[in-house]
Protein backbone atom coordinates (compact mmCIF):
# COMPACT_ATOMS: atom_id res chain seq x y z
CA UNK A 1 0.00 0.00 0.00
CA UNK A 2 2.73 2.63 1.02
CA UNK A 3 4.90 1.39 -1.97
CA UNK A 4 2.10 2.57 -4.15
CA UNK A 5 1.71 5.78 -2.50
CA UNK A 6 5.68 6.28 -3.01
CA UNK A 7 5.79 6.67 -6.26
CA UNK A 8 3.04 9.59 -6.30
CA UNK A 9 5.16 11.03 -3.12
CA UNK A 10 5.83 14.46 -5.13
CA UNK A 11 1.94 14.66 -5.67
CA UNK A 12 1.40 13.97 -1.93
CA UNK A 13 2.77 16.66 -0.11
CA UNK A 14 3.54 14.89 2.70
CA UNK A 15 6.55 12.69 3.93
CA UNK A 16 5.82 8.79 3.95
CA UNK A 17 8.78 8.44 6.11
CA UNK A 18 7.23 10.18 8.54
CA UNK A 19 5.40 7.43 11.04
CA UNK A 20 2.43 9.54 12.09
CA UNK A 21 2.07 10.08 7.94
CA UNK A 22 2.12 6.45 7.53
CA UNK A 23 0.39 5.55 10.36
CA UNK A 24 -2.72 7.78 9.49
CA UNK A 25 -2.59 6.52 5.92
CA UNK A 26 -2.42 2.73 7.51
CA UNK A 27 -5.64 3.78 9.86
CA UNK A 28 -7.40 5.24 6.90
CA UNK A 29 -7.00 1.56 4.42
CA UNK A 30 -8.02 -0.07 7.26
CA UNK A 31 -11.00 1.69 7.97
CA UNK A 32 -12.26 1.80 4.07
CA UNK A 33 -11.36 -1.95 3.70
CA UNK A 34 -13.96 -2.54 6.99
CA UNK A 35 -16.67 -0.91 4.51
CA UNK A 36 -15.49 -2.12 1.08
CA UNK A 37 -14.40 -5.89 2.15
CA UNK A 38 -18.50 -6.31 2.96
CA UNK A 39 -20.01 -4.50 -0.48
CA UNK A 40 -17.91 -6.96 -2.16
CA UNK A 41 -18.91 -9.97 -0.29
CA UNK A 42 -22.23 -8.98 -1.50
CA UNK A 43 -21.66 -7.94 -4.58
CA UNK A 44 -20.20 -11.27 -5.12
CA UNK A 45 -23.01 -13.43 -3.66
CA UNK A 46 -24.96 -11.32 -6.13
CA UNK A 47 -23.29 -12.42 -9.00
CA UNK A 48 -23.88 -15.88 -7.68
CA UNK A 49 -27.18 -15.50 -7.58
CA UNK A 50 -27.64 -14.16 -10.72
CA UNK A 51 -25.83 -17.03 -12.42
CA UNK A 52 -27.86 -19.65 -11.04
CA UNK A 53 -31.03 -17.93 -12.32
CA UNK A 54 -29.51 -17.77 -15.84
CA UNK A 55 -28.22 -21.01 -15.70
CA UNK A 56 -31.49 -22.08 -14.77
CA UNK A 57 -33.66 -20.49 -17.09
CA UNK A 58 -31.45 -21.69 -20.11
CA UNK A 59 -31.83 -25.42 -18.28
CA UNK A 60 -28.13 -25.87 -18.16
CA UNK A 61 -26.69 -29.47 -16.82
CA UNK A 62 -24.37 -29.30 -13.82
CA UNK A 63 -21.95 -30.21 -17.06
CA UNK A 64 -22.71 -27.19 -19.01
CA UNK A 65 -22.06 -25.04 -16.40
CA UNK A 66 -19.25 -26.20 -15.39
CA UNK A 67 -17.63 -25.39 -19.21
CA UNK A 68 -19.25 -22.04 -18.81
CA UNK A 69 -17.37 -21.21 -15.40
CA UNK A 70 -14.06 -22.68 -16.77
CA UNK A 71 -14.47 -25.91 -14.66
CA UNK A 72 -14.35 -28.14 -17.62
Amino acid sequence: MLAILAKNRTRLGARLTDPAVAGAIRAAYAASLARVLPLKAQLAATGRLIDAIVYRLYGLTAAEIAVVEGRG
